[in-house]
Parts: structure tokens; sequence; C-alpha cells
């Protein structure tokens, strides 16, 4: 089995239960035997996962949507895009991918790491190794999802922030404490007001000199 490392996001969810990640969870399977899917519901169904089979990608792309915390077990090889094509057609939107396949392939297993798989099996599969596979690429689509929502709601408020408000913030994310940042706009203020006036006389002095 060969993952890529996902330490960092381990840490920041380690605090994260089985029953909160498993729950309203999908794990769709996109393979053209169904004893990959049978097998994936014998390991995490009891904990209230979805498993959704899919035949083919041109199935998964018809079936897309992820409402719910989701990953993806995928064949290598499938009738008609391969399990790299899909994963490139997704791009960085696609949830995690565990890519799956017969037999070991090291230059296969390479593109898919470096396109951002999640983890690559090989077949037959070891109940013990799908279950901690599907258990990381949910998690880390979970803190994902959480770190997305986090960044919208960010978006949301700078977005509403006055103008007067947008010229603070800066102030005050190097350090400086609420007195302080009015203190340097007003200085600021005070100085552009001096520059304007310096140029109105500037102006009216021209005439002078003609």
């Amino acid at each position: 089995m060969m993952t890529t490392d996902h330490v960092a996001i381990d840490r920041s969810s380690s605090q994260l239960g089985l029953a909160e990640i498993f729950t309203k969870a999908t794990v769709a399977v996109v393979a053209l035997d169904s004893t990959t899917a049978a097998m994936v519901e014998s390991v995490v169904g009891l904990y209230g996962t979805d498993v959704i089979r899919l035949k083919s990608a041109r199935e998964y792309l018809t079936w897309k949507r992820e409402p719910t915390n989701t990953c993806l077990l995928v064949d290598l090889e499938l009738p008609d895009m391969s399990g790299l094509d899909l994963q490139l057609w997704l791009g960085i939107a696609a949830p995690p991918i565990i890519f799956m396949r017969q037999s070991w392939d090291i230059t296969a297993a390479i593109r898919a790491m470096k396109a951002g798989a999640h983890e690559f099996l090989i077949k037959p599969l070891d109940p013990a190794h799908v279950f901690a596979a599907i258990h990381s690429a949910l998690k880390c689509n979970l803190v994902r999802r959480n770190e997305w929502a986090r960044f919208a709601a960010l978006k949301n408020r700078l977005e509403g922030l006055s103008p007067r408000e947008r010229q603070v913030l800066p102030l005050l994310l190097a350090g400086l404490r609420n007195k302080q940042a009015a203190s340097h706009l007003a200085r600021n203020q005070r100085s552009d007001c001096a520059d304007s006036s310096w140029t109105d006389h500037a102006e009216d002095a021209r005439p002078i000199f003609r």
C-alpha cells in the first residue's frame, strides 16, 4: 500500500472520531466487479456510510454529486477511460481518490500519486487496508471541506467591510491596537491634507512666475 504524506492534516484533525468521519459520508466505488463494492459495504456500512457502486468513469461523472463527505475507490483500468484520465478530468476539485489495480505498476502508481491520488491499493484487497485508506481519505476530505467553508465565510466577511475597515485591517494584522491604528490613519490623513493644500497653493502660484 502506497500513501501520500498527510501528517499535517492528521495532526489538525486528530480529534475527529470515527462516527464524525464515517456517518453520512459517501464512498463511490468505480469498478467493473461487484465484489469490491460489497466488501467496502461490509467494512464501512456499519458506520452509516453510503457505498455507491458505479461501473465506469462515465457513470461516475453522470452521478457526480458530493453533498456529503466523499471519497472514491477507482479501478485503474476502466472500460471508457482510465482511472488516471478520470483523475485528470476531475482536477483539483476531485474528492480523495484511492486507486486499485490487480498488480503492482510502479509507473502508474507514481503518476497517480503525483497527480494527487490519496492511496494506491493492490487487489485482492485487504479489508484492514481498505478501512484505513477510506478512513484517512474521508478525514482529509472533511478537513478540506471545513477549511473551504471557513475560507468562504472569511471571504464574505472581508467583502462586507467598509472602506474605513479595509484601511484599518492591515494595521491590526500588523499588531497595532485599535487606538494605534486610528492614530496612524489620522496622521496619514493630516499628511494627505497638507500635501493637498501645498499642491493647491503651488497651482495658484504658478501664474506669478510666468
